[in-house]
């Protein structure tokens, strides 16, 4: 088990191997010679101590700070990721020429340190053995998820960093030039002192929704002829009812049973029961259960086809419950049809409101799963009085035309208004089915 500790106070890095700790004393590593002797660029240097039969090895990061301090001080932008990626890919190539391997490089926020040019340095532990790859990827990832979304080309990069991380047949040496000849110019930004890490000084969206909206209209879900209240409003997922359903698709048979035992229907004339009979009546029973499951299931947890096509809003004075009516059964067929509109991501047809879409497979409408998009990102709504978008608590936001939307506020959409989650841009578009 290998074990990683920074003293912050000492200025060093301190790795060490507990399960191989005494076999490793008993030889000396070729690579820690190269390491000893030889200054290589990009690598903390290295000192080898022996305590108690155990080898250790500590890394001097005197003048450092490391690259998770670092963004919690500010965005890195567009170039300087690019100049640290490709310095790191720089580095472990160059340990070619040492014999170093490529997984023996320890890459992650907390172990990588720059100096006061934002040169990154990396320590090289023999035996560490994890995939560069994987590293690497952890790494892009990590960072997609604290950059400034605003920043494009931070986004692009690192999200092409991290596709390129998961190719089946990746070569470090196409990353590397990859890095090499992308033209970025993006620089970093200044966090304010007081702010959490992915809290940005977003500016507020202009136009403000209807007091309605921004009270009530998140908290519903339509119910086909039923008035719902905001407050009292809770979300419906479908897949709650479905385990209700076969819950009791297989209490069938052993209700069944129950009944006619009782009856004494499954009894012969001895008194005992009846093999015959109960297969009998257990055959019947799963056979009704599966029919229950495959008749229900579709009619009660269809949404495909739902629409809205009676939004009606009653708001008599500011101390009221605001009352939202909608109608299920679908949307008039002269009514506008949305969608999203990518070149890079797949498009988004919103074929039903509310309309969810987010990482979660099951309790979304639409899965989009890419990097810096949440398990339930955004829901978009529609009323008399437009459609709507709002990010629902989710972690990098959601951007309206380069404008962070509140968390749970409703922001008023408009065709041809760009619309970002995570590192998917979106255009909304509109046709008419009339």
């Amino acid at each position: 088990m290998k074990e990683i500790v920074r003293d912050t106070e000492k200025n060093r890095l301190l790795i060490s191997d507990r399960d191989e700790g005494s076999r490793l004393v008993q030889k000396t590593d070729f690579r820690e010679k190269m390491l000893i002797n030889n200054h290589i660029e990009g690598i903390l240097e290295l000192t080898v101590n022996v305590t108690d039969n155990r080898k250790s090895y500590e890394y001097d990061t005197t003048g450092l700070n490391t690259l998770e301090s670092f963004i919690t001080k500010r965005s890195l932008g567009a170039l300087s990721l690019k100049e640290i990626l490709k310095e790191l890919c720089g580095t472990v190539i160059n340990g070619d020429r040492f014999m170093l391997e490529d997984d023996d490089f320890v890459i992650g926020p907390e172990y990588i340190f720059l100096d006061k040019d934002n040169h990154p340095f990396m320590a090289y532990f023999p035996g560490y053995d994890r995939p560069f790859r994987e590293q690497m990827g952890n790494l892009a990832e990590y960072l997609m998820n604290r950059i400034d979304y605003r920043d494009k080309e931070a986004v692009l990069l690192t999200y092409t960093v991290y596709m390129k991380c998961r190719e089946e047949g990746f070569y470090i040496g196409d990353l590397y030039e990859y890095l090499k000849k992308e033209n970025v110019t993006g620089g970093d930004v200044q966090k304010q002192p007081d702010m959490p890490l992915m809290d940005y000084p977003f500016e507020k969206i202009d136009e403000q929704p209807p007091k309605l909206l921004e009270a009530d209209i998140y908290d519903i879900e339509p119910v086909k002829d039923t008035v719902v209240k905001g407050p009292a409003a809770k979300e419906m997922i479908p897949g709650n009812k479905k385990y209700i359903i076969y819950i009791a698709a297989a209490l069938i048979p052993v209700i069944l049973m129950a009944v006619l035992y009782k009856a004494g229907l499954l009894t012969a004339k001895n008194g005992r029961i009846d093999p015959a009979k109960m297969a009998a009546v257990a055959v019947l029973g799963i056979e009704v259960a599966v029919y229950m499951v495959k008749k229900i299931i579709p009619v009660s947890l269809k949404v495909k086809d739902k629409k809205i096509t009676d939004n009606k809003d009653v708001n008599s004075n500011d101390d009221e419950a605001t009352e939202l009516l909608f109608d299920r059964n679908g949307a008039d067929s002269k009514q506008e049809h949305y969608y999203l509109e990518s070149d890079r991501y797949p498009d988004i047809e919103i074929d039903h409101f509310p309309f969810t879409i987010g990482k979660d497979k099951v309790n979304t409408d639409f899965c989009l799963n890419f990097p810096g998009v949440s398990r339930l990102h955004a829901r978009l709504d529609r009323t008399n009085s437009g459609i709507y978008i709002s990010d629902k608590n989710s972690t990098n936001g959601v951007y309206v035309n380069g404008k962070r939307a509140e968390t749970g506020i409703p922001c008023p959409l408009s065709s041809g208004d760009t619309v970002e989650l995570g590192v998917c841009s979106y255009t909304l578009k509109k046709n008419s089915n009339g």
